[in-house]
């Protein structure tokens, strides 16, 4: 970790502020932060400060995304998918990015970083997971990127210390997904903005797959993780549907607005796992992480839109992509 770093961390049980005790200077590969009131202690190792001991219920994404490093990046793919994804799942534009101070809480493997440093931006990465370690292979050395392994729930950052704050796929993975927005607001600077990207749960034919998709996670959680990715990989490896099926990813929201009139619904009304991504990695990915996900919600705009106004954010917005909403810290 960076020695800048230590400014925006906090102890995640009592938001205090935390000394450092190490013997490198500059660059911090190994050490401990204490905490300066409850006198709690966490490890620095490999450059990462540690505020929790495993993945716990997020073990599938740990996985995930170490099979998965840089499937998502644009950089690998040759194309601006996750640019795009940056557009309409987070909102926020250039202009913001550019010398901003910002968190992607629940990073992965980095891939939205990866873009928000393209536009200028000093990006601070948390993720429960291993995955933080994929991250730090694909985006290190880079001294405007700094990665922590911690829980959302209970984030270890200081109070009102990011310009912007977004968590995009994320939230809905936890345990409480409202209480976990409630947490990331805290971090905002007056002014500043958070947005948030979670599954949708709007209209009767997006509700009744909701609903439908508890029987198959039943049945997926009685597999080891590892058992559960290969049937994964094997039926979107193996399974091709005809082409005009699969999702023009640049343009996805506008098949939400169409009420679900696509061939492509009637499948994910009988079989709502099934990933309709228009990469054969991301179909896999996406299949998985449905299945494997111990936590797995899903809301409509207005339910999100809700826990905006109960946290004191203004000018809140819908974005394009469902259901993802953008707002600012009054």
């Amino acid at each position: 970790m960076h020695m800048s770093l230590l400014n925006l961390l906090g102890c995640p049980t009592c938001r205090s502020t935390l000394d450092l005790d190490s013997d490198d200077r500059g660059w911090i590969e190994s050490g401990s932060l204490k905490c300066n009131s409850c006198r709690r202690v966490y490890p620095i190792r490999a450059g990462i400060p540690r505020f929790v001991n495993s993945d716990d219920y997020l073990s599938n994404f740990g996985m995930e995304w170490t099979v998965h490093a840089r499937t998502a990046f644009d950089s690998h793919i040759g194309e601006p998918a996750s640019e795009y994804m940056f557009k309409t799942r987070v909102g926020f534009q250039p202009e913001q990015l550019r010398g901003s101070i910002l968190l992607d809480a629940g990073c992965g493997s980095g891939r939205l970083i990866e873009i928000a440093r393209m536009y200028g931006a000093t990006v601070v990465g948390l993720d429960y997971t291993i995955a933080i370690e994929t991250a730090a292979k694909n985006l290190w050395p880079d001294a405007n990127v700094h990665l922590v392994q911690g829980d959302i729930l209970a984030p270890p950052f200081r109070e009102e210390v990011f310009d912007l704050v977004f968590s995009n796929g994320v939230v809905h993975h936890t345990p409480s997904p409202p209480s976990a927005f409630s947490k990331l607001s805290r971090l905002v600077k007056r002014g500043g903005e958070i947005s948030v990207w979670v599954y949708p749960d709007e209209g009767i034919l997006g509700r009744i797959p909701n609903r439908a998709a508890a029987l198959y996670r039943l049945l997926a959680k009685r597999l080891p993780l590892q058992a559960l990715y290969k049937i994964c990989s094997e039926l979107q490896g193996n399974i091709v549907l005809p082409q005009v099926l699969y999702e023009d990813f640049f343009s996805t929201e506008k098949s939400f607005k169409k009420g679900h009139k696509s061939p492509r619904q009637a499948i994910y009304v009988l079989f709502p796992f099934w990933s309709m991504a228009p990469y054969k990695e991301w179909r896999i990915m996406d299949t998985f992480d449905f299945l494997s996900a111990k936590h797995k919600f899903a809301y409509s705009y207005d339910q999100v839109r809700s826990w905006f106004r109960k946290n004191g954010m203004v000018q809140v917005d819908n974005l394009p992509f469902p259901v993802a909403v953008k707002g600012r810290r009054a």
